[in-house]
């Protein structure tokens, strides 16, 4: 279900692209995709507390209160956006376990944490907007690169992981393996990974050949550095491609 939830959005987007404006577009339609199909909705949380709190915090009251409202319902919606698991952490949707059976962290600034362990799925999305290449690491310029014929290994080294964080979302994902399911999911306005381009990108442009084998270079290492578990969904208005297969 999850795949075919991804892949799902991935259709939305070819079909209307315009509609999606910013990444929480993305989000907003995954997560509504994700509540209205998953089941059970809800996960059960009886018998799981809050831990970090402290009675002799001058806001005692509120997390008091939220530890209460918490045993009294039992219960908290599976899906949701921004989930923490460490600190400094931020999974852009996570979906929750049935039942969760470890304790919720409950950090004194009013943040929450929870264990990987009662994480079921986890989706971390990227929307590149305006970028028409991939990026590459600084120093290397096009006019020089062009005139040479590299290979895809020697391409490699060039490019630049870093700039929208695809190296670090996919050490995250690799991280999370206790969860089952995990995602990188995509999108760009402009087909920056160059996947499928049309005969004006590639032959036309006079740069067309060396960004093609960019893009093939990024899908090659991001297929290669994302471990078992982890699946990477591309998506531009001309087509989708599952870079992990």
């Amino acid at each position: 279900m999850y795949r075919q939830i991804a892949e799902t959005l991935a259709s939305e987007f070819e079909r209307n692209p315009i509609d999606y404006i910013a990444e929480a577009d993305i989000q907003v339609k995954l997560i509504e995709q994700l509540r209205s199909r998953l089941s059970p909705a809800v996960a059960t949380v009886d018998g799981t507390g809050l831990e970090g709190t402290s009675d002799n915090s001058f806001k005692c009251d509120y997390w008091q209160a939220v530890a209460q409202q918490l045993a009294n319902t039992g219960e908290m919606d599976r899906v949701h956006a921004e989930v923490s698991v460490e600190q400094g952490e931020r999974l852009d949707v996570a979906v929750f376990q049935s039942r969760l059976r470890n304790p919720i962290q409950w950090v004194s600034n009013g943040s929450k944490r929870f264990s990987e362990e009662d994480l079921d799925c986890v989706y971390e999305l990227k929307f590149i907007k305006n970028k028409t290449s991939f990026p590459k690491q600084s120093g290397n310029h096009v006019n020089e690169l062009v005139q040479n014929d590299l290979s895809l290994a020697e391409i490699e080294p060039i490019l630049d992981f870093d700039e929208n964080k695809l190296r670090a979302d996919i050490t995250e994902l690799n991280r999370l393996d206790s969860v089952g399911r995990r995602f990188l999911l995509l999108f760009s306005n402009n087909n920056y990974l160059y996947h499928n381009p049309t005969s004006t990108e590639c032959e036309s442009y006079k740069y067309g050949e060396l960004y093609e084998k960019m893009g093939k270079a990024a899908r090659q290492w991001m297929n290669d550095q994302a471990n078992d578990g982890v699946e990477i969904l591309y998506t531009h208005p001309r087509g989708t491609t599952w870079i992990t297969e």
